[in-house]
């Protein structure tokens, strides 16, 4: 106590309004000033954009000329999907004046909402024809919710224009650097003046107009349409606004702490260690949480990791009627490229129990050596990262069950011990004649399942090779 200049934890002095008698109110009084925290919070405010997202919505028209300017085009004459937007004139000097207009559709700010802050972004197409000085001057459209434009003489100047504009004079080496984006002079006022209009609703589209003299070369939607003009609009956030963000960045926290540890435990996997196609699978998982750590893609790379199969496991397992249904089976079924010996084993009914099977055939194999993997069209390199015209090696399996019974229900399997596929079962058909149905299924150069079941949304079986 009576200490003038007390410092803080990290040595920052701290003035001791309290000194005065040492006595118990005023120790009780400087226990509590320093034993309470002053919390300073400052209001979030938020940035949001409103792009150009048509090409009618920028355009350009030719200006009656004021005293020292020229103007050899028709009065008028709208420059319709131009490439560029010339701010000023399009001429040299001051010859060509012109007014520019853009419309910015959605903006999704409510009634008498106060903003912090506007202004037009833009970036430059072309710095070589500027001509200083560069003095414009914007307007907006008086009205509660501006249409697009038109390709129609005095499409512009026809609109009904705010009594209130603003002044951007350009600095003669701003909106000089080609391809960089530049911020306009504030238009705060014009952009809060139409959120205070009767008829505002959010959603509503605002326009607003630019004329001047000198000239600066801007991108247009119809010239790069990522680079169009955007309305930017800063405002302090509301309590619902800023709950909404404190939800959403507490789930993308989650997310991205989990996808983080995710990534770092499978960070080590080898592919040598997986099937080819349990590992594809894998990278096309991991790739999109890589991406994108949302939700469903975290949860589908957990799945996918938690579905890895082992190198030697079989995959691609089919079955083929050889000659007689009712007493024969084929099957099929691809192995990584040196996995050998394998079989399949049959138990009678729908079993899981293969302790002693009742058939049990060795599998002829042959080598698939360095098969197009990755290759045009499958898009593989964007979805997985897999290198263009990657090719695998792989085994073929093929193995003859003849001696079934007819009309009987057999379960199977196939692989080898500690690698086997999943159970299947099948039922061999009866000797008698007896209606059945099947599907007949040509190459149709669908490259999806998707488009299969488009194309036969009736079928139940698909079988593709």
């Amino acid at each position: 106590m009576n200490v003038t200049n007390e410092t803080d934890l990290d040595g920052n002095p701290l003035t001791d309004a309290l000194v005065g008698t040492n006595d118990a109110v005023k120790a009780f009084a400087d226990l509590w000033f320093y034993s309470n925290p002053i919390n300073v919070y400052t209001i979030p405010v938020k940035t949001a954009k409103f792009q150009i997202k048509q090409s009618s919505d920028d355009t350009e028209e030719a200006l009656t000329p004021e005293a020292g300017f020229t103007q050899s085009l028709p009065v008028g004459q709208i420059d319709w999907s131009s490439s560029d937007l010339e701010l000023g004139c399009e001429g040299s000097g001051n010859d060509i004046p012109q007014m520019v207009g853009l419309r910015f559709p959605g903006i999704a700010l409510v009634k008498d909402k106060v903003i912090n802050n506007a202004y037009i972004e833009m970036e430059v197409d072309k710095s070589s024809s500027k001509v200083d000085p560069c003095n414009l001057t914007i307007y907006t459209e008086d009205n509660d919710n501006p249409v697009t434009f038109t390709n129609t003489a005095s499409v512009l100047t026809s609109r009904p224009k705010s009594a209130a504009s603003v002044a951007w004079n350009v600095d003669a080496t701003s909106l000089t650097v080609v391809d960089q984006r530049y911020y306009s002079a504030s238009i705060l006022s014009l952009v809060q003046a139409n959120l205070n209009r009767a008829g505002w609703n959010s959603g509503n589209a605002m326009a607003f107009y630019i004329t001047g003299s000198g000239r600066r070369e801007m991108e247009s939607y119809d010239g790069e349409t990522a680079a169009a003009a955007a309305l930017v609009i800063e405002y302090v956030m509301s309590e619902q606004e800023i709950a909404d963000m404190q939800i959403a960045d507490s789930i993308a926290y989650k997310f991205a702490l989990k996808s983080d540890s995710i990534l770092n435990l499978v960070s080590g996997y080898l592919e040598a260690n997986y099937t080819i196609p349990s590992w594809t699978k894998f990278l096309i998982a991991k790739k999109a949480v890589s991406v994108n750590p949302n939700e469903t893609a975290v949860n589908n790379l957990e799945t996918v990791v938690n579905t890895l199969a082992a190198s030697d496991k079989p995959y691609s397992i089919t079955m083929a009627i050889n000659v007689d249904p009712s007493t024969r089976m084929g099957f099929a079924w691809y192995n990584n490229a040196a996995v050998t010996g394998g079989k399949v084993e049959i138990v009678a009914g729908n079993s899981s129990d293969f302790t002693t099977p009742l058939f049990s055939v060795d599998a002829t194999n042959t080598s698939l050596n360095n098969v197009n993997y990755n290759v045009s069209g499958n898009s593989l390199s964007t979805l997985a990262g897999i290198s263009s015209n990657s090719k695998r090696s792989y085994v073929s399996n093929k193995a003859l069950v003849t001696g079934l019974t007819p009309n009987t229900t057999y379960s199977y399997r196939v692989g080898k011990a500690g690698a086997w596929s999943e159970v299947g079962t099948f039922t061999t058909a009866n000797t008698t004649k007896e209606p059945f149905s099947f599907v007949y299924c040509t190459d149709p150069q669908a490259n999806t399942v998707d488009i299969h079941m488009l194309l036969m949304p009736c079928i139940q079986m698909l079988t593709s090779g």
